[in-house]
């Protein structure tokens, strides 16, 4: 795969024909020569020749930097980031999150994130029942039980206008005609708020498939 990089020039002076590397997972750097001139203020961007080899489904850590002759301030002059390679499930695609553990990280592929201005929890693996009263479930719908696993987010804490979203792995659709998604949820209480899912295709394009607002169980 193609690494490519931005940096800015945030002297006070042109710099040019500097070294620029990356090292994959703490690997063997790859190092090539940046020849062009940049000058201050000014944002250049470079794709290595030497690709990295991201063939095996994992996280990969990616460390890039460069080295100008004569820099006096060195620690914004490397960038840390993170890729991962999996192989997207295929049609049809069930997923009851029996397997999912309270507590333990994600399975690979699902994530959660929160944008709060409280002290919301988001999305979390629960088990039995729920730590407010009077919300619920007390179980789950696969099976309806104090053991069956299931996703909730607290809302004691919260405020309005947290978002909380939950992310699937990834699902591939290539052919799918009419491709249908169906889920059971519980939203009870009076200030609920409403559950919408989106699917997000590998451009990034969004489009969302369902909207839930206020009380309501299905």
């Amino acid at each position: 795969e193609t690494v490519t990089v931005s940096f800015t020039n945030v002297g006070t002076t042109a710099i040019s024909n500097f070294p620029i590397s990356y090292s994959v997972n703490g690997g063997t750097p790859v190092s090539e020569q940046f020849t062009n001139t940049l000058n201050a203020g000014d944002t250049a961007t470079y794709s290595f020749t030497t690709g990295a080899d991201l063939s095996t489904p994992a996280v990969y850590d990616i460390r890039a930097w460069f080295t100008v002759p004569g820099d006096t301030d060195g620690f914004n002059d490397t960038i840390d980031f993170s890729v991962e390679h999996f192989t997207p499930d295929v049609l049809p695609y069930f997923e009851d999150l029996q397997s999912f553990i309270p507590g333990a990280p994600l399975p690979t592929g699902w994530t959660v994130s929160t944008t709060s201005a409280s002290n919301g929890v988001g999305w979390q693996v629960d088990q039995g029942g729920t730590g407010s009263t009077g919300t619920g479930p007390n179980a789950d719908h696969t099976l309806g039980t104090g053991a069956g696993i299931y996703f909730y987010t607290e809302t004691s804490g919260g405020i309005q206008g947290d978002t909380y979203t939950l992310t699937t792995n990834c699902i591939d659709l290539t052919g799918a005609s009419l491709p249908k998604l169906s889920f059971w949820y519980h939203m009870h209480g009076a200030d609920m708020g409403s559950l919408e899912a989106r699917v997000v295709q590998s451009d990034g394009t969004e489009t969302s498939v369902f909207l839930a607002v206020g009380q309501q169980q299905q």
